[in-house]
């Protein structure tokens, strides 16, 4: 599996996202791929 160099990434999330998932933010507002999401979930300090 190759090796990711992940940034950190901060987002305070607006009253008018408040509704959505945590998947549509990361996806809509911050560009991150499905595939950038999951391996994420299983970093330290991930999602």
């Amino acid at each position: 599996m190759p090796q990711f160099d992940y940034q950190q990434l901060c987002h305070f999330v607006l009253p008018e996202q408040g509704g959505l998932s945590v998947e549509t933010i990361l996806k809509r507002f911050l560009h991150l791929t499905p595939r950038e999401i999951r391996h994420a979930k299983y970093i330290p300090d991930g999602i």
